[in-house]
């Protein structure tokens, strides 16, 4: 077996990584951060750039590199974006109503009558993600009046309806904002997304809520930190 000696590029953007996950990652230029690693210039710019590229670094004027630190969230965690964000900055705006329901909504939520809540995530005023969520209109009564602007979804549920989310299946996936999710997210067209759908029930094995969410690559990093697992029941489970 024939090996292939590692390109101090390589080399770089692994000892970079490295820092960065383990928290050491110091605010130095290229040349100094070339000399800590042992390796060109040249070398180090390649580096750097392949980070750069995937939003887990940027170059600041008269700094130099600084880790772009994201926003976390846990998968399959049953609790409301506001909650896993876990920022007092984190700001609400309730869009228009625009798309049209699919058919798999309204099978799944097994509802005549969806209610939809487009929303906006801010943080600092600084767009972070586009959601969309579905209701059952039935199960939810009056729901179309109630104002959700800086407002918790679930708290509401529970509070107003007494319907407190049990677990939930989420699918995730990469794509690219398109111009209408560019505009909301105040983003250029192509930007990377995270594409989340999440199909939630409660503990009576109902449907509570189907929602799809597009959030920012560059500032989102998602981990899986969930208790009990065996308790998110696959579909036809008894």
């Amino acid at each position: 077996m024939e090996y292939k000696e590692i390109s101090p590029a390589t080399l770089g953007e692994e000892r970079l990584r490295y820092d960065i996950q383990k928290g050491t990652f110091d605010k130095l230029s290229e040349r100094e951060l070339a000399e800590r690693y042992g390796i060109s210039r040249t070398a180090m710019r390649r580096s750097l750039s392949v980070l750069q590229n995937e939003g887990l670094i940027e170059k600041k004027p008269r700094v130099g590199m600084t880790v772009n630190n994201k926003h976390v969230i846990n998968m399959l965690a049953m609790s409301s974006m506001s909650t896993e964000l876990n920022s007092d900055e984190i700001q609400t705006e309730v869009l228009q109503t625009e798309e049209p329901v699919e058919e798999d909504v309204v099978r799944f939520l097994k509802a005549d009558h969806v209610f939809e809540l487009p929303r906006k995530r801010m943080i600092n005023g600084k767009p972070i993600s586009y959601e969309l969520a579905f209701l059952s209109q039935e199960r939810f009564p009056e729901i179309e009046q109630i104002s959700f602007q800086n407002r918790s979804l679930y708290q509401t549920l529970k509070d107003q309806y007494g319907v407190v989310l049990g677990y939930g299946h989420e699918t995730i996936k990469a794509g690219y904002a398109d111009k209408k999710q560019a505009t909301i997210l105040e983003i250029p067209e192509k930007t990377p997304l995270y594409i989340v759908t999440s199909l939630a029930y409660d503990h009576d094995d109902e449907p509570v809520e189907y929602s799809v969410q597009y959030l920012i690559g560059n500032q989102i990093r998602y981990r899986l930190d969930a208790k009990n697992i065996f308790d998110y029941r696959e579909d036809g489970d008894l």
